[in-house]
């Protein structure tokens, strides 16, 4: 294999896990949207004996905020789905003999799990909206026709810049603020990708386990460190260290990737 990083390979990688594993992608999207319909429709009842789906402002904005929940699920636990596929012993050759080299077949990976499975649930939310939509012409409304995914849309641009415009004491900056909410949320996601690479199995799971564990005892630990309000001082650190988990996380996934076998172990792929 030649050396180097080739974006033309990356493209091929790419091109060859998408032909290999579209029928689950459009099984996945097509799951998700389901769930989210049926979360959109459960606000369906009887009114004075005609059924009606309740459409006003409330109901319309929870299944936004739910759609928004299941967006950043989606992104966190997706990164869980790295090895995903890999586990199937003829799955794994097919891969391992991919005219590339290990970085591109990495970065293809990293890439399905974040921006392709971001791109996928929100296709999904469209889908589930243009359903509900239809549901509501057919069975009426009495609050009107909406849309969960312009809703959708707009409650997911304000979560990412509402740090960034939120009032603060003197002091404080809204830049740090913004930068810790992107790069803590970065940060958990690298911790489900060096975990759907290190355990053969049971992924999500068990990297959610050991996660909320590790959470548990260091919350424990530093309890008495944060009884009061949480000193701004402990944003701008975590800004300027959490980038660096970052990176060491992305270099652990990505060397316990290098080092998988075409007969892994059954727990741990080390």
């Amino acid at each position: 294999m030649t050396c180097g990083f080739s974006f033309n390979r990356l493209a091929q990688v790419l091109r060859w896990d998408v032909a290999a594993g579209w029928r689950g992608y459009i099984t996945g999207m097509c799951a998700a949207a389901l769930i989210l319909l049926m979360v959109f429709v459960m606000s369906s009842r009887n009114v004075g004996g005609d059924f009606v789906v309740l459409t006003d402002e409330a109901r319309m904005e929870d299944k936004a905020d739910f759609a928004v929940s299941a967006f950043v699920f989606a992104m966190v636990c997706g990164a869980s789905l790295t090895a995903f596929g890999l586990g199937d012993k003829a799955r794994r050759a097919a891969c391992f003999m991919l005219p590339a080299a290990p970085l591109e077949k990495f970065v293809a990976r990293c890439l399905q799990v974040t921006v392709g499975v971001g791109t996928l649930l929100v296709a999904a939310v469209a889908v589930a909206d243009a359903l509900h939509f239809v549901f509501c012409l057919i069975v009426g409304t009495n609050g009107g026709l909406h849309s969960v995914f312009a809703l959708f849309a707009e409650r997911l641009a304000h979560e990412v810049a509402e740090p960034f415009t939120r009032e603060l004491e003197p002091g404080a900056s809204n830049v740090v603020l913004g930068i810790y909410g992107i790069v803590a949320f970065v940060w958990l996601q690298s911790l489900m990708l060096v975990g759907s690479v290190l355990f053969s199995r049971y992924q999500l799971v068990i990297t959610t386990i050991v996660l909320a564990v590790c959470w548990a005892v260091l919350a424990f630990l530093t309890y008495p460190f944060f009884r009061g309000p949480i000193p701004f001082a402990f944003f701008e650190v975590s800004a300027a260290v959490l980038p660096v988990l970052i990176v060491a996380d992305y270099a652990v996934a990505y060397r316990l990737f290098r080092r998988m076998q075409l007969v892994s172990r059954k727990w741990i792929n080390v």
